[in-house]
């Protein structure tokens, strides 16, 4: 366990080395039961990871620079479905590939068509993607969650 050392401005710091990660890791307070509550709190951030919405907003802002316009259209309207089926307080830990099965086939029973719903599985699978990059699960849960069945395929036709 690293010590605590009282700084020359009066602040007490104690670092480690985040052992998932690799990196340093200090923690500041004017107090030492200030540092050590930073600590727990941290620690118990790391326990449940983050959220679905932040994990999806994060890859969001890496994507979305290099994505052409009518893509970041297509996306984003994905984007914010997954986001308000699997809610603001969802641990992305947590979500199952029963639960994707289930925002797919509620996808298909609203109407909507194949591209729609793929576009939406694609969504969600990017940001596990990202989601593994992090660190924040360790598997892909979206990568074997089939396409629901009887999706329209046809095109629509011009309104004229």
């Amino acid at each position: 366990m690293p010590k605590l050392k009282k700084r020359a401005d009066g602040r007490y710091v104690k670092t480690f080395i985040d052992s998932k990660t690799g990196k340093r890791k200090s923690f500041y307070g004017q107090t030492e039961r200030e540092v050590n509550r930073k600590i727990l709190e941290y620690q118990a951030k790391k326990e449940t990871g983050r959220t679905f919405k932040e994990v999806a907003d994060e890859w969001w802002d890496l994507a979305e620079p290099d994505l052409a316009v009518q893509s970041v259209r297509g996306y984003d309207v994905a984007r914010r479905r997954a986001l308000e089926f699997f809610g603001e307080d969802v641990f992305i830990k947590d979500i199952t590939a029963l639960q994707i099965s289930k925002y797919l086939g509620s996808l298909a029973s609203q109407g909507f068509g194949y591209k729609t719903v793929a576009k939406a599985k694609l969504i969600v699978n990017l940001i596990f993607k990202h989601a593994i990059v992090c660190g924040d699960v360790d598997i892909n849960r979206c990568s074997d969650v089939p396409m629901p069945r009887g999706l329209q395929k046809s095109t629509r036709s011009a309104a004229t």
